[in-house]
């Protein structure tokens, strides 16, 4: 849960804080011909979190797995 949480504040920070000025550096103009894309920010933010989490609860399924295992050969 630890991950997934860093995740989400290091994508948010990266994202809203450091993303969208070097953006607004780089591509000056009037912008009024593009939609606001905050949602689309907040849905990669979610989604980065989202991906940590399933990635770490497949690392402990795994690790759960590969001990269990080794507890019945050395049982036998």
């Amino acid at each position: 849960m630890k991950a997934v949480v860093i995740t989400i504040m290091v994508c948010y920070i990266f994202i809203f804080w450091i993303g969208l000025p070097i953006r607004s550096v780089l591509f000056s103009g009037d912008g009024g011909q593009q939609p606001p894309l905050q949602p689309i920010y907040t849905g990669v933010v979610l989604l980065s979190g989202l991906i940590v989490g399933g990635t770490v609860y497949i690392i402990k399924t795994i690790k759960n797995t590969k001990s269990n295992h080794r507890k019945k050969e050395n049982s036998k």
